[in-house]
């Protein structure tokens, strides 16, 4: 690898990075070069007020990220975008981010998309992770993860109370996305201000197949009469679910709706 950020406590407790970036800065704690291999293994990063890692450049064909046993806590954007992790990788190379046992709780992100997560690389893998309470103010899309890689995976993790106004765990415009093992559940979509994006899963554009789920009491407030509040397929997206548990999901009409 050429960079690793990990803890040196021998009893294995994280390393924590906390109130770091500026209104002038588009990073928080740290900024990684295209065509960079790096690693952030059971590292804490809180309270930043930018982005708590970016990756710049966009056509290195291999830059890799590893997030491994990491917690993101209460991280802010004062600019566009998410405020945990935001890569991007667009060359024809072997590009990918996997986060695995990590945690991302209390992220606010502004406008555009991803609340937690943005992920352009060509794959994006997430297992054993927690999305949880992360939102994003203003319009935006996928408070958990916005993905755009051209092949996304997740398996055994969970959205809880994430909040957008479309896709309020997870928003996908890719090729390819397989879930399973997951649940999602008390995730709130208010989708009034971008009426044609909805869904507690969003899949804008792709394939997406998804198994054992648990999709329950995700809310929906919305004026329109099918918002999709569990899944919502809208453009050149496809959806195909089995084996799963999709329950007390509902969407509530603006009009009447306590808010």
């Amino acid at each position: 690898e050429d960079f690793v950020m990990t803890t040196d406590d021998t009893e294995g407790d994280p390393a924590i990075l906390e109130r770091s970036g500026s209104a002038t800065e588009d990073f928080g704690f740290f900024q990684i070069a295209e065509g960079i291999h790096s690693v952030f293994e059971n590292v804490s990063l809180q309270n930043g007020t930018q982005i708590a890692i970016r990756q710049v450049g966009a056509t290195a064909n291999d830059t890799t990220m590893q997030i491994l046993g990491c917690e993101f806590i209460d991280n802010v954007t004062v600019n566009t975008g998410p405020a945990g992790i935001a890569v991007s990788d667009s060359g024809t190379g072997a590009s990918q981010l996997i986060i695995r046992d990590s945690l991302f709780d209390g992220h606010i992100g502004k406008a555009g998309s991803g609340g937690a997560v943005f992920c352009g690389m060509k794959t994006c893998l997430i297992d054993a992770s927690s999305f949880k309470s992360n939102r994003i103010i203003s319009n935006g899309l996928g408070a958990g993860v916005h993905s755009s890689a051209a092949e996304l995976y997740i398996v055994g993790s969970d959205f809880y109370q994430n909040r957008s106004t479309g896709g309020s765990a997870l928003y996908f415009d890719g090729g390819f996305i397989g879930i399973g093992k997951s649940t999602f559940a008390e995730n709130l979509t208010t989708s009034t201000a971008i009426p044609t994006y909805r869904g507690t899963i969003l899949v804008a554009a792709g394939t997406a197949q998804l198994t054992h789920l648990t999709i329950v009491d995700n809310r929906v407030f919305d004026s329109d009469t099918d918002p999709g509040c569990a899944l919502h397929q809208n453009g050149t997206g496809s959806i195909a679910i089995s084996a799963s548990i999709i329950y007390d999901n509902q969407a509530i009409d603006v009009s009447f709706a306590d808010r």
